[in-house]
């Protein structure tokens, strides 16, 4: 029967025509006396009544759901006399796709929800940010009020006092033309800096390809062993967790390293309760393990890693052929891996890497049949190591009982970690929790490492996945140069980690920078970020504050101006990232209330900035434009058009190993990268990094929760956050139906630290350290290490009974690849009365 109605769903899809109300006509069908409010949760009992004896005539639609956690699923949309009514999955080619989470099923309620912003607004002057005063504006005034103040900041204080920051919240390619109009002012780059440093590792080792680092996400299922590391896999990566499943289904096992025990550590064969903060160290214990044994895959890490090459003892660089006196012309430059395709760094041409042979001969690789992958040599008078050797001595040190003592396992348990992970093939499933925490750098480069000593990767079953294996293909076929880089000024780039930093000191990177204005898309950096007590101190010293959202975020809330942003399904888009597919968005319903389409909105802005006919582009010319690319046409036969016509296309093969001679790595050598010769910082290029530690993995303190920290004494409990099944993200913090499930932030304890401070299950407790205070419900559970707290970060301000979890983080972070460190948060927790 489900699947009757899934083919009935698809074939409405398919060949429905445009029908429904207007906006205007939609408007006074439902009384917009009444407004979204009563309209929210959509029961049957509210929507409009067929005449007796007829059918409600119903159209179905193609909506992605695309709010990054993963998954970016397909939903059918059923509209009725122009209302979205419910929303469920669509048939696919492959049967493990044709669910849909919970999440997926609350749309309505996003689309009718009470907190959409329905039209402009600037906050009334003289009244304080998140005030909540405001005074509705048309959108000409609108985009004259930001205009005129940008204008105004360019002269005065240049392009860079100009800046926009932008999050994960809703992955299509309208999220990607924002970049257009801010590269053609020149403006600062505020990066995503949520969980990037186990990306940015994984990319600079491995390059980038079709699934980024990994094997189609189908492999999954032909891992014999599959180890989750660093990732709350029935969450963290929710719609790949079936696959994970699958392959348990098929005899494969899979073990989990997590503090905490997770459902995915419930449903596990082996779990590893690892000491927080303290991977590094195990996976270089289990490194180290292998060579020891003589396990480590030398044939592997020969011909596929640079294991082989030479590095200087003087200077921590390779050797090159130039100063070993071998003959050889300058190597052509090459792509060195990036984010997603865009701004990827061109290897400049430099002179081959040398090796040396069984005998300690040096020449080039490809004239070395066996080439020597450990030893010390001098050459041309240089002392040199292999990189493999370079890796070899920094794995010394973390010896089974070093490691055992620091990551809290016993010998045996870190032995047969390192036995199973031989036991292939097998996966690294792994997220971002690892770099969750402020000493995440060497660990994210140490989980890396792993599949590399091993040789469990480039082959069926084995390999990277999770969060680190989604599709790019669209991102290839797309045209960037035209839509986003075209007529690029060079503009500053930084993260938010910097804004307080940037703002007290008037400058970035020894240039001057007079930040006056943020425009904020398609993110929520005050419901998702850490440091927030010290963000909303910088933004104070911010004349003008931008938000374009699609409800009252805790982020618009604290702006100056917001504009209305359209639900994903009320305009036409399409989404290319995380899965194989690029499938097309459709327009349910006309955007509600005065909201525009992203697309529609650079246009405004660009026209208003004078940027010219460049700018004068609809929601589908632009769109139609990003698919104007010859690898579009000619690789797969796509355009605006067609797409639009199929809505579902396949991109990526699902039979692609990676890391292989077939497939080799996407880097600079064509071989995996596991030592950093000229490890620099992402964004604060002035700072200087130690050389040495961050060529290779490492195990260091975390930032402020590390063992000897005098401020344990005051604030004895390690606050974790976590996301939240229900929400993921706080784009869905407000779905009535999922908080009948979780109705309020919750924080979770241990049974012997809540009997110490007088907490019983559901008090209220107050956690607060010198950054600020929250309160959540009390949850005691016995499974969570004494010592910890595990809270959702899935919740907006004012669903807090007070404060907020982001105000106990810090913007503390290492600076090779900075990210938010929200783990890394010491707390004190006391018994907290609410006022009645």
């Amino acid at each position: 029967m489900q699947e009757e109605k899934l083919q009935k769903s698809s074939a409405v899809l398919k060949d429905a025509p445009r029908r429904g109300l207007t906006r205007r006509s939609f408007l006074k069908a439902t009384a917009a006396t009444a407004g979204a409010a009563a309209v929210a949760g959509v029961a049957l009992d509210t929507l409009p009544a067929a005449a007796e004896g007829q059918k409600p005539q119903e159209e179905v639609y193609q909506g992605i759901c695309r709010g990054n956690c993963g998954g970016g699923c397909r939903i059918a949309v059923t509209v009725r006399e122009g209302k979205v009514v419910k929303t469920g999955p669509i048939l696919n080619e492959d049967p493990m796709e044709n669910l849909i989470c919970a999440r997926g099923y609350t749309h309505t309620q996003r689309i009718y929800a009470p907190e959409r912003i329905q039209y402009p607004a600037r906050r009334v002057e003289g009244t304080p940010r998140g005030g909540g005063e405001w005074e509705r504006l048309s959108w000409d005034d609108a985009i004259k009020y930001i205009c005129d103040h940008w204008k105004e900041y360019q002269k005065e204080f240049g392009d860079s006092s100009i800046a926009y920051s932008y999050g994960a919240g809703t992955y299509a390619q309208n999220y990607y033309v924002y970049m257009r109009l801010f590269n053609s002012l020149g403006a600062t780059k505020i990066a995503q800096e949520n969980d990037m440093t186990m990306l940015n590792y994984s990319w600079k080792m491995l390059g980038m390809s079709l699934y980024m680092v990994g094997n189609s996400r189908k492999d999954q299922v032909n891992a014999h062993t599959t180890f989750i590391w660093g990732c709350n896999a029935s969450i963290g990566t929710f719609n790949r967790w079936k696959y994970l499943m699958a392959s348990r289904d098929n005899g494969g096992k899979l073990v989990v390293i997590d503090p905490t025990y997770t459902v995915a550590a419930q449903k596990a064969d082996f779990w590893a309760p690892i000491k927080p903060g303290t991977d590094a160290a195990l996976a270089m214990a289990m490194i180290r393990y292998w060579h020891e044994n003589g396990k480590d895959d030398k044939q592997y890490l020969a011909t596929m890693t640079v294991a082989p090459f030479l590095v200087r003892q003087d200077t921590g660089k390779f050797l090159r052929s130039d100063e070993a006196g071998i003959a050889a012309e300058r190597e052509a430059g090459v792509a060195t891996g990036g984010g997603f395709g865009l701004g990827m760094d061109q290897g400049e041409g430099k002179f081959p890497l040398v090796a040396v042979d069984e005998q300690g001969n040096p020449g080039l690789l490809k004239e070395i049949a066996a080439p020597a992958i450990e030893g010390e040599f001098v050459i041309n008078g240089i002392p040199v190591k292999t990189a493999y050797t370079m890796l070899l001595d920094r794995c010394d040190e973390w010896t089974l009982p070093a490691a055992s003592a620091k990551c809290e396992l016993s010998e045996d348990v870190i032995t047969q970690l390192a036995e199973m992970y031989l036991d292939g093939p097998t996966m690294l499933h792994t997220g971002f929790g690892i770099d969750h925490r402020g000493n995440g750098d060497g660990a994210s480069h140490a989980l890396c490492t792993l599949p590399l000593v091993s040789g469990q990767i480039g082959k069926k079953g084995a390999g990277v996945s999770g969060n680190l294996a989604g599709a790019t293909t669209g991102f290839a076929g797309d045209n960037w140069m035209t839509v986003v880089t075209s007529k690029m000024k060079p503009g500053a780039t930084t993260n938010m980690t910097y804004i307080p930093q940037i703002v007290e000191e008037q400058q970035w990177c020894g240039q001057p920078m007079h930040l006056k204005s943020i425009f904020f898309y398609c993110g929520n950096p005050l419901g998702s970020y850490s440091g927030t007590t010290a963000l909303r101190k910088a933004f104070e010293s911010i004349d003008l504050l931008v938000t374009a959202d699609t409800v009252w975020s805790d982020t618009a809330k604290y702006s100056d101006v917001v504009l209305p942003v359209p639900h994903w399904f009320e305009y036409e888009t399409y989404r290319t990232c995380p899965n194989d597919y690029l499938d097309f968005n459709d327009a349910a319903i006309e955007p509600q209330f005065e909201s525009k389409p992203d697309c529609d909105i650079i246009r405004l802005l660009g026209l208003g900035m004078d940027l010219g006919p460049e700018f004068d582009y609809d929601n589908a010319g632009f769109h139609a434009m990003f698919l104007d690319s010859d690898v579009a046409r000619d690789q797969y036969g796509v355009t605006w058009v067609t797409l639009k016509q199929q809505k579902h296309i396949k991109m990526a093969p699902d039979e692609f190993i990676y890391g292989n001679q077939f497939i080799p790595f996407a880097t600079e050598t064509g071989r995996a990268e596991f030592y950093f010769e000229n490890p620099v910082p992402e964004f604060d290029k002035s700072r200087q990094l130690d050389q040495e530690l961050y060529a290779l993995p490492f195990q260091s303190d975390p930032l402020e929760t590390y063992d000897t920290n005098p401020l344990l004494e005051k604030y004895p409990i390690n606050l974790m956050t976590h996301r939240d099944k229900f929400k993921v993200h706080t784009a869905f913090a407000k779905c009535p139906w999922l908080l009948e499930i979780q109705p309020e932030p919750t924080v979770e304890l241990n049974p012997i630290d809540a009997e110490k401070y007088g907490i019983a299950e559901n008090d209220y407790v107050r956690c607060y350290n010198d950054r600020g205070f929250c309160v959540f419900k009390a949850h005691l559970d016995p499974s969570l290490r004494p010592g910890t707290a595990w809270t959702e970060h899935t919740w907006l301000d004012d669903q807090y009974k007070a404060g907020h979890y982001a105000d106990l983080t810090s913007l503390a972070c290492t600076h090779f690849f900075p990210t938010n460190t929200p783990f890394d948060t010491l707390v004190a927790i006391e018994k907290y009365e609410l006022e009645a």
